[in-house]
């Protein structure tokens, strides 16, 4: 069943929605300049489709966003899966949110709860792609073994990040990533299918199977050669047990029985790591001074700012008292006096008056003010006070919480010594119980070599290497017809000739007339380009055509990076400047790409939908069609600017 994406919604901690939404079977550009968040979508879309490992961009998200939503859509149901932001520091989270229905706007944000998990959101997405479930449980594992293909395979071929996309050595999403390789290699004929749907089960089965052979056969060989004297596996694990420091290194090894019996009488120390609950505790006391501190801090400076304000009024009022006072207004006498002559006046001038009840009134003010004064720097100087406590309590905590945190490492270090130097014990103890009892059971190991060998007999059998290779080369070559055909599209230099992908190497091959030539020496960065969007392009033509379990989206992080390197610049070909620059290579090469990948989701009625983030605008209509939004300069972006504020 087909899925897209129709929208990305965030929330920020007030609850308020970013909306951005997608014309589903089209082409979407999404165009601005850098530091705006587009090379995020990629992560934003992965993680709510159920990565665990959070990798969205860090920076002006980290403290903004509280959510992270997006809505899938098949053309009937629409899925809405949002997952909250990781605690600070934190470098995954896997709850989530999930909701079945129409959603033409966001869901609100206190309606938002994490009742699930990321296993849920990919079995529930697995099931709606068409994946069959095939959980197995191996009969010589003590716990389950997920070896399922599902929807975290199908992520692969719907990505391309700015770092893969016009990459020579890597041609699907995150390939470089240690151990992704042989799981694409792994899932490759599942989701071609060419094979059953259980086949990782049964070759993981395979391998063990193997695994277990050889093991047996070890053992085998141990039992045989130890009766001519100390054996390798003994001398392996006496030099272990002494780079360890179980054994000292002036141990004799010339008899490993004795020194790995001697090694038997090691026995742990007892350690003792500070609890968690207590160092979180320390840390969230911690968190409350400084708080507190940053608090008192602000009660100070207001205090500083209203003395300051205090004085400049107090020394106003003295300079009014001093202009008023050589006027004699103050004299014991109740009688007016000319403030010039010194006569005395039966008619007093109302403003002599009035001059003598402002000098009084000034005088009372300042004695008021006088004895507030002494107040107000008493209780500045407590402030002060307060907040040399509160740095010294925060610098005696900070070396607490420094003190637990360096024990609890020291202990968590020697702990893992202490494990080491167990696990080795224990492989002692071990080959003494076993290679030492001599040749007794070595008929019930022939047995189970035996069994081992019919077993992988069985599941080579079953899996059918022979036969999955042919029908895999079937499928392929429809494949490799279609990258052949879209290198012309994006004009590699090689379009010529055929192509052809090669699931083994994960890489691109080009047959010319002599030679085979990988992607890894094909040149220039447009062809590095052109075999990308090629190879992706053919696979979801073949996905959608045999209808497989592959989302029918593509992202692609700025595919004009080969003709505009800059990724800091915007680049804005105006409808003016158009006929100037008609015959500019660069600029004709990403239209001719950026128009290849329109009339491709054209071609394919709806069936496919295609997301470019992209570094540069034109005024054509089919660009212009495409675009989500305004170009993101200015004020534009994934966050908006009032969010960051």
């Amino acid at each position: 069943m087909s899925l897209q994406l129709k929208a990305i919604v965030l929330y920020n901690l007030e609850g308020e929605v970013r909306w951005l939404p997608f014309r589903l079977g089209k082409l979407n550009i999404i165009t601005g300049l850098s530091k705006r968040g587009k090379s995020g979508i990629i992560d934003i879309v992965d993680y709510c489709m159920g990565r665990s490992t959070y990798s969205v961009f860090e920076g002006v998200n980290r403290g903004v966003i509280s959510w992270y939503a997006i809505i899938l859509s098949d053309g009937k149901n629409d899925f809405y899966i949002a997952k909250p932001e990781p605690e600070i520091g934190a470098k995954s989270q896997s709850a989530a949110f999930f909701k079945v229905g129409q959603f033409d706007e966001a869901i609100p944000f206190g309606d938002l709860v994490t009742l699930v998990n990321d296993t849920y959101v990919r079995a529930e997405l697995s099931k709606i792609l068409g994946f069959q479930t095939n959980l197995a449980i191996f009969s010589n594992s003590s716990s389950k073994t997920d070896f399922e293909v599902s929807v975290k395979h199908s992520k692969f071929f719907i990505f391309q990040e700015q770092g893969e996309i016009a990459n020579k050595r890597v041609l699907f999403h995150r390939q470089a990533d240690e151990g992704v390789a042989a799981g694409i290699r792994d899932s490759f004929p599942v989701i071609l299918g060419a094979t059953r749907p259980d086949h990782l089960i049964l070759l993981e089965e395979l391998r063990t199977q193997r695994r277990r052979l050889k093991l047996i056969e070890k053992d085998l060989s141990e039992r045989r050669s130890i009766s001519g004297g100390p054996s390798q596996r003994a001398s392996d694990i006496a030099a272990q047990l002494v780079d360890i420091g179980v054994l000292n290194a002036k141990t004799d090894m010339s008899q490993p029985k004795a020194a790995l019996e001697s090694a038997l009488e090691w026995r742990p120390s007892n350690l003792s790591i500070p609890n968690e609950d207590s160092v979180e505790e320390s840390r969230m006391e911690l968190r409350r001074l400084r708080e507190t501190l940053n608090e008192v801090i602000g009660e100070r400076d207001r205090l500083k700012s209203y003395l300051n304000q205090f004085t400049g009024f107090t020394d106003e009022l003295e300079i009014q008292r001093r202009r008023l006072e050589p006027l004699g207004l103050l004299n014991d006498s109740t009688a007016l006096h000319c403030p010039l002559c010194g006569s005395l006046s039966d008619d007093a001038n109302m403003e002599v008056q009035t001059a003598r009840e402002i000098l009084i009134g000034l005088k009372d003010e300042l004695s008021g003010v006088e004895l507030e004064r002494p107040k107000l720097e008493r209780y500045l100087e407590s402030v002060n006070q307060q907040v040399n406590d509160l740095r010294f309590d925060i610098r005696s905590k900070e070396k607490v919480l420094t003190s637990m945190l360096d024990e609890r490492e020291a202990s968590l270090q020697m702990r893992d010594r202490e494990l080491a130097a167990a696990r080795v014990v224990g492989k002692a103890a071990l080959y003494l119980e076993t290679a030492f009892e001599g040749d007794g059971d070595r008929d019930e190991i022939e047995f189970r070599k035996q069994e081992a060998e019919a077993e992988i007999a069985r599941l080579e059998q079953k899996v059918d290497i022979e036969a999955i290779r042919s029908r895999t080369s079937a499928i392929l070559g429809n494949i490799n017809a279609s990258i052949s055909r879209y290198a012309k599209v994006f004009q590699h230099e090689y379009c010529d000739f055929p192509f052809k992908l090669d699931i083994r190497e994960l890489t691109v091959k080009v047959q010319t007339l002599d030679q085979e030539i990988p992607m890894l020496r094909q040149g220039s960065g447009e062809n590095y380009l052109a075999c990308h969007l090629a190879t992706l392009l053919a696979l979801h033509d073949y996905f959608i055509k045999a209808e497989r379990p592959v989302p029918r989206f593509l992202i692609l992080d700025q595919p004009s990076q080969v003709h505009f390197p800059r990724q800091d610049e915007f680049y804005d070909v105006t409808l003016e400047r158009t006929q100037q620059i008609a015959r500019d290579p660069e600029i004709f090469a990403v239209k001719r790409d950026l128009k290849g990948l329109y009339d491709i989701c054209e071609e394919h009625g709806g069936k496919l939908q295609i997301i470019v983030l992209e570094h540069a605008s034109f005024p054509d209509a089919f660009f212009r069609e495409a675009l989500v939004e305004p170009p993101w300069t200015g004020k534009g972006g994934l966050v908006p600017e009032a969010w960051l504020r």
